[in-house]
């Protein structure tokens, strides 16, 4: 672990070469909507993919609903104001059945949602203009434990509707909206340190894609690598970046009316990408569902990300295969396993682990990862790949996973 530490720092100090070679991917927002589906889209292109088995009925009123992103494990947090779930959305599965919302006295629904996976904490805006925050254990990640929470100073004749938290840098963003007659009828955003999340040092407005002023707001997302913070009225996805004296300066924007407003917003980290196939010879078992994977997100500051190896041949030995600077790339490094190494040289190996224990094909690894919390890691390039050995002879009986895509980003 030691030398994958090091590696990192390197990657880091390398990271501005890196970004003009290659840049990252660009990331996702996503948001739980009023058609009681979770949506993601890409703030650039504006394109929409829609995960719909949410077992949870709509928001329950206009401001209602919320969407925050844990990147350890994945998946993302929803509401609909009343209940409370997680959602895989890249398998679109739930992870954490829908349950009763904490409500803070005197509230009656959520309006916002945000993570931090530094602290692990949940953030939860309500209609009553408070903040909570509860904690969220490793080890019962569907139970949520209340840490505190405080009345938040918004403006007049306005709800809290929206949050989002720059985990490395210590901030929580809120947006507020007018409900009837309110001094300013247009949605606001606010910024505050974490650790004084209802003493806000900045507000501003948000520029909608005509120039006017988003009347409300239903969310916001933080993203860390390119400074971007993204807000929602519903139909339309804007993205400002921070300027000093609490200025904003769009940079984005998404006009098209989507298939159902936004009742929340977050960002996605961008996906990894598989290349080439699986395979095993010789005396390893036939296991053509073996596949490489993460768990988790590879974010800046996520100390549980991992990689993969699932369904490989059981009672064998792997080894990972890491290139840093590159995505994979064909045609490959012909050795004697049953596959070409798709990883660019130079590579960095790990292993060998051990598959576990039985016959067939239930074997695994999960290698952990943790990325620092550095923002010169993001948009590095990475890749990776599983090599094995079966028991008998090494040159014939051995096994090859896919290689996979993925770039450090941010969430």
């Amino acid at each position: 672990m030691t030398k994958l530490r090091s590696l990192l720092a390197l990657a880091a100090l390398a990271a501005p070469g890196l970004l003009q070679a290659q840049a990252p991917p660009p990331p996702r927002v996503i948001g739980f909507t009023f058609a009681a589906n979770l949506m993601a889209q890409d703030p650039f292109t504006c394109a929409i993919r829609v995960c719909p088995a949410i077992p949870m009925g709509p928001p329950v009123a206009p401001l209602a609903g919320g969407t925050a992103h844990d990147a350890q494990d994945g998946a993302t947090w929803i509401t609909n104001g009343i209940l409370l779930a997680k959602v895989d959305f890249r398998q679109c599965v739930v992870r954490c059945a829908p349950q009763p919302i904490p409500l803070i006295a005197g509230a009656n629904y959520a309006t916002g949602l945000a993570y931090d996976e530094q602290t692990r904490t949940l953030y939860i805006a309500y209609d009553n203009n408070v903040i909570g925050w509860l904690g969220a254990p490793a080890a019962a990640v569907c139970q949520l434990q209340p840490l505190g929470f405080c009345q938040a100073p918004v403006a007049a004749g306005h709800m809290l509707s929206g949050l989002a938290t720059d985990d490395l840098g210590g901030f929580i963003f809120y947006a507020s909206s007018p409900v009837g007659i309110a001094a300013l009828p247009f949605g606001v955003v606010y910024q505050a340190p974490l650790a004084a999340p209802c003493a806000p040092f900045c507000r501003w407005s948000i520029p909608g894609c005509a120039g006017a002023l988003l009347l409300q707001i239903t969310g916001l997302g933080w993203e860390p690598c390119r400074r971007i913070l993204y807000a929602t009225d519903g139909p339309s996805v804007v993205g400002v970046t921070l300027q000093p004296n609490c200025q904003v300066t769009q940079v984005t924007c998404c006009p098209t009316p989507v298939a159902a407003p936004y009742a929340g917003l977050c960002v996605l980290p961008s996906d990894g990408v598989a290349m080439g196939p699986n395979c095993t010879q010789g005396a390893c078992p036939v296991c053509p569902t073996m596949v490489h994977g993460t768990f988790g997100d590879p974010v800046v500051g996520n100390p549980t990300f991992a990689l993969t190896l699932q369904n490989a041949p059981n009672n064998s030995v792997a080894i990972l295969v890491l290139s840093f600077g590159a995505h994979c790339a064909g045609p490959g490094l012909p050795l004697f396993f049953c596959s070409p190494l798709l990883t660019p040289l130079p590579v960095s190996t790990f292993g060998g682990f051990p598959t576990g224990p039985g016959i067939g094909c239930t074997g695994g690894v999960r290698f952990p990862i943790p990325i620092p919390a550095n923002l010169g890691l993001c948009g590095i390039p990475m890749s990776s790949q599983w090599v094995g050995i079966c028991p008998g002879a090494p040159l014939v009986d051995n096994f090859t996973s896919n290689c996979l895509s993925w770039t450090i980003g941010g969430s």
